[in-house]
C-alpha cells in the first residue's frame, strides 16, 4: 500500500452494474471520519439490504453489530478480491430513504482505511466486491418485483375468470328470461283464445237469457 494522504476526495468508481453507483467519500463512523465506499441500492429497504449483506459476507466471518453506532462490522477477514494476504476489518451502515437504501462500507487494513489515492488496486477489488453484493441485492429486488407482478397477473386472471363466470350467469339469466317471455307470450295467445271462447259462450248465454226472459213474460198470456 502507498502512504496515506490526508485528502478528502469523492471519486465515482466504475461499476459493472447500473443498479447502484459506488462513490468514495469521507464519512463519520465509529472510528471517526474515514474514507468510505457508498453504494446506492434503489428499491431495497434497509432491512432487506442488511439481510442480504449478512448472507453475502458470512463466508468471510461472523458479522457483529455496534447497536450504539448502528454499524455492522467483521474483523480480520481476508477478502481475496481486495487482498489475498492481508486481513481487513469491514464496517457497514445502511441508510434507508423512500424505500431505497444507501449503504456505507469502510475497509480497514491495520490502522489504515483504504482509499483510491493510496490503495488503487485494493479499492478496485473492493469496488468489484461491492458490485457483486449490489448485484445480489438487485436480484432480490427484481425477484420480489417479479413475484409482485406475477401476483398482479394472477389477480387480473382471477378478475377475468369472475367476469367470464358473470357473463355465463348473465347468458343463463337472459335465456331464462327469454324462456319466461316465450311462455308468457304463449299464455297470452292461449288467454286471447280463451277470451274469444268465453265471449262466444257469453253471447250464447245472453241469447238463452233473452229467450227465458221472453218465456217469463209470456207466462199466463195464452
Amino acid at each position: 500500500m502507498k502512504q496515506l494522504y490526508a485528502t478528502s476526495l469523492i471519486v465515482l468508481l466504475t461499476t459493472i452494474t447500473s443498479f447502484g453507483q459506488i462513490m468514495e467519500k469521507d464519512l463519520r463512523m465509529s472510528e471517526g471520519v474515514q474514507n468510505a465506499l457508498v453504494v446506492e441500492l434503489p428499491g431495497a429497504d434497509a432491512k432487506k439490504a442488511e439481510k442480504i449483506w449478512k448472507s453475502f459476507i458470512k463466508e468471510f466471518g461472523k458479522v457483529e453489530k455496534d447497536k450504539k453506532m448502528k454499524e455492522f462490522f467483521i474483523e480480520q477477514t481476508i477478502v481475496p478480491a481486495i487482498d489475498q494476504e492481508y486481513a481487513i476489518d469491514i464496517f457497514t451502515k445502511f441508510d434507508e430513504y423512500d424505500n431505497n437504501t444507501r449503504a456505507y462500507f469502510w475497509f480497514k487494513m491495520d490502522d489504515h482505511f483504504l482509499n483510491s489515492i493510496d490503495d488503487e488496486s485494493e479499492i478496485e477489488g473492493a469496488d468489484a466486491f461491492l458490485t457483486d453484493f449490489s448485484i445480489e441485492v438487485e436480484k432480490q429486488v427484481v425477484k420480489e418485483e417479479l413475484k409482485s407482478e406475477e401476483n398482479g397477473l394472477k389477480n387480473l386472471q382471477k378478475d377475468l375468470s369472475k367476469l367470464e363466470k358473470e357473463e355465463s350467469n348473465l347468458h343463463r339469466d337472459i335465456q331464462k328470461a327469454k324462456d319466461t317471455i316465450r311462455k308468457a307470450e304463449e299464455k297470452l295467445i292461449e288467454n286471447a283464445n280463451k277470451q274469444k271462447e268465453k265471449m262466444a259462450e257469453i253471447g250464447n248465454q245472453e241469447e238463452v237469457v233473452k229467450m227465458v226472459s221472453t218465456k217469463l213474460n209470456n207466462v199466463g198470456k195464452n
